[in-house]
């Protein structure tokens, strides 16, 4: 099997090319990216990288034809954007993702599997939020999601192309961006200066270990779904608190040092809600489910950080 892989020098496609590399053996793997980085450059015969702006439309001419399955990671994440910058960030996630089905058309894909977000919930405030949970985004990020995986479907329709849209909750781990949530806080406990400063504490969210997430990706390769297309919540399906997290990175790295939280405010409420997946769909489709504890998660995240710096 051939694997097409956008987004390859990100931190979920650099962690899945890695992952996949060694669950399947015998498949070639090729990822994407925007710029050759050879610190993320992997050394193997069945890996090869090609560099490829997706918001062009020759990727025929650029990328190889012969490829079964299409893991669409390419995007910009970024949220809280306002003004141009999220029009913009919408024009382009779109964008990409309709360049990706033209290419696919012309190849012999048989399966597409789509990085979605949890954003596409934030116009709701239902929690848990499952699949059929009415999606008013209230964002750019997740305007731009559910507007692929509108585009997603109808391809996948006309084309009788198998297409899974994994709506990603909050990913964390080793190697993931130094501006999440996550490795931010841990820096802050880290550091011998001051007090650590952080917003509304009481927000919740739904932290996924990225070796879960990774494994979710995999099951969406091989398994014999029963629908064309399907959209799944992948999530820990348990909510922890800001402060929370804050508390139990503290005791782990420091519990000396001096927290502050922000006072809550009703309009960060609106525009920051809780988060909580239902993932009983990808239970039963999937055969997945979480097996990281957020304790050993957030150990395995510390340590990461400690032996980078």
């Amino acid at each position: 099997m051939r694997i097409l892989i956008t987004g390859a020098n990100g931190f979920i496609g650099d962690s899945l090319i890695k992952f996949l590399e060694k669950r399947f053996p015998e498949d070639e793997i090729v990822g994407t990216v925007r710029e050759l980085n050879p610190s993320k450059i992997i050394n193997s015969s069945r890996i090869s990288y090609i560099e490829a702006n997706l918001l062009n439309l020759d990727l025929e001419n650029t990328l190889p034809k012969n490829i079964d399955v299409i893991i669409h990671l390419a995007g910009k994440p970024n949220t809280f954007l306002i003004s141009k910058e999220s029009r913009q960030q919408f024009l382009e996630n779109v964008t990409m993702t309709s360049n990706i089905l033209d290419f696919a058309e012309k190849t012999t894909a048989k399966r597409i599997i789509f990085s979605s977000s949890v954003c596409v919930y934030t116009g709701g405030n239902k929690l848990p939020f499952n699949e059929e949970s009415t999606a008013l985004p209230s964002d750019s990020l997740g305007a731009s999601k559910l507007a692929s995986e509108a585009l997603l479907k109808a391809h996948s329709i006309s084309n009788r192309v198998d297409t899974v849209c994994l709506r990603l909750f909050t990913v964390y781990g080793p190697n993931s961006r130094e501006i999440q949530f996550i490795p931010e806080a841990i820096k802050k406990i880290l550091s011998p200066e001051g007090p650590a400063i952080f917003g509304n504490g009481s927000v919740e969210r739904d932290f996924v270990f990225i070796d879960d997430v990774l494994e979710a990706f995999s099951c969406s390769i091989h398994k014999d779904l029963s629908k064309r297309f399907i959209t799944l919540n992948i999530g820990s399906g348990l909510a922890y608190s800001i402060e929370k997290i804050i508390d139990i990175l503290k005791e782990s790295i420091n519990p000396n040092k001096e927290i502050i939280f922000a006072k809550e405010k009703e309009k960060d409420r609106r525009i920051d809600p809780d988060y909580l997946a239902d993932i009983s769909l990808a239970k039963k489709y999937l055969d997945w489910e979480p097996k990281t504890d957020i304790h050993l998660g957030l150990e395995r995240t510390i340590k990461s950080i400690k032996e980078d710096n």
